[in-house]
């Protein structure tokens, strides 16, 4: 591996680890990898070239949600759940079938 100087023009932010990395935006993370980028504030980023879209989010290339619970009535709105047949429950727009 190559390893480069990581950057931080910002307050309250952490860079993991990883090369090539930079953030100017505040309370922000980058967990690890290379080439990452994050300009808005409270984002975090894992990755390899991932460049932050939107405050408060969570970024990476790709989300494998492995053992995800199923559907129990009750979960909060936004919960990742697996669902089986019929149609998805009103207000719970995250799901994998």
């Amino acid at each position: 591996c190559i390893y480069a100087t990581q950057s931080t023009n910002s307050v309250y932010n952490v860079i993991g680890g990883g090369s090539y990395n930079t953030i100017s935006a505040c309370y922000s993370a980058i967990l690890g990898g290379k080439r990452n980028t994050v300009s808005h504030n409270y984002a975090g980023v894992f990755g390899n070239g991932v460049s932050s879209v939107a405050a408060n989010t969570f970024h990476v290339n790709c989300l494998n949600a492995c053992d995800t619970p199923s559907y129990i009535a009750g979960l909060p709105v936004g919960t990742i759940f697996k669902f089986s047949g019929g149609t998805p429950p009103v207000g719970t727009p995250l799901y994998i079938i």
